[in-house]
């Protein structure tokens, strides 16, 4: 069985999530609205994009990567 886990990874540790989820797609939609939110934040810095889901932001001095991983059960 595969599952998805989506990180939000930050500088800051104490700040640090993960999401289980039981399919790609809903990994997917869940990281596109954390990426959206981010976005929306006024000290947004700089922003890099490795592939369609891996993200990586400055915001307001703490650095926050999202990206999903498949796992197998």
């Amino acid at each position: 069985m595969k599952f998805y886990i989506l990180h939000e990874a930050h500088s800051l540790c104490d700040y640090n999530d993960q999401e289980v989820f039981k399919t790609y797609e809903s990994a997917k939609k869940f990281f596109d609205a954390t990426k959206a939110s981010i976005e929306t934040r006024e000290q947004v810095g700089e922003i890099y994009t490795d592939e369609e889901d891996e993200y990586y932001a400055q915001v307001d001095g703490d650095s926050i990567r999202l990206y999903i991983t498949e796992h197998q059960l």
